[in-house]
């Protein structure tokens, strides 16, 4: 996705943070911020359609989901999210961190091995996902644990010890732990996929 600036797209967005916040945690998906955009209450038209066309044009996310090269991507409540970037360490106990990145998102996967198998999610501290989201100094935290709930499975389908990639499907529900009024409880992930990511040793 190209640089867009989005103090300048908060400041459009004044009067009605919240459509504008749901339009950012959904990674400016065309059909999610034409569907917002019909139901907030801002003022003035032309700054709607300023900003719609704004986020259309530099929006990198489509409607088909490919798996050609190396990618981290999902449904997020039903919205295609992709990572920009990602990657993936193992620490000197074998366990597995997959990070992945927009501009303001991170994506967490963590399991403790590397190797195939299925993980379910919310046991213990080892097998996690969460999700944050950051615009100036807001931010969301979605996960899952022991004593906070969530749930959900990390698979991993292939290790390549030669090439050093993994590859996998993950799906979960993470609980807005701090409660922030400006997202929903739960957080649903469906249908991700992490395919081809290097894996490098934890410093």
């Amino acid at each position: 996705m190209k640089n867009i600036d989005l103090k300048l797209i908060g400041n459009i967005f004044h009067s009605d943070f919240k459509t504008f916040f749901k339009i950012f945690l959904g990674g400016f998906n065309r059909k999610t911020i034409f569907v917002l955009l019909l139901q907030s209450n801002l003022p003035q038209m032309k700054k709607i359609l300023s900003l719609f066309i704004l986020l259309f044009a530099f929006s990198s996310c489509e409607d088909d989901v490919t798996f050609n090269n190396p990618s981290v991507q999902g449904l997020m409540d039903n919205v295609i999210w992709r990572a920009i970037d990602f990657r993936a360490t193992v620490n000197a106990n074998g366990a597995l961190k997959i990070e992945a990145y927009t501009q303001n998102q991170v994506l967490t996967l963590q399991t403790p091995s590397r190797n195939v198998g299925v993980y379910n999610l919310g046991e213990n501290s080892a097998r996690s996902a969460s999700f944050t989201a950051e615009f100036d100094d807001i931010e969301l935290l979605y996960t899952t644990g022991v004593a906070i709930g969530g749930n959900g499975q990390i698979v991993i389908n292939d290790y390549d010890a030669a090439a050093g990639t993994v590859s996998g499907t993950f799906r979960f529900n993470a609980i807005n732990i701090d409660e922030n009024p400006l997202g929903g409880e739960v957080l649903n992930f469906q249908k991700g996929v992490f395919y081809n990511i290097k894996i490098t040793n934890a410093p």
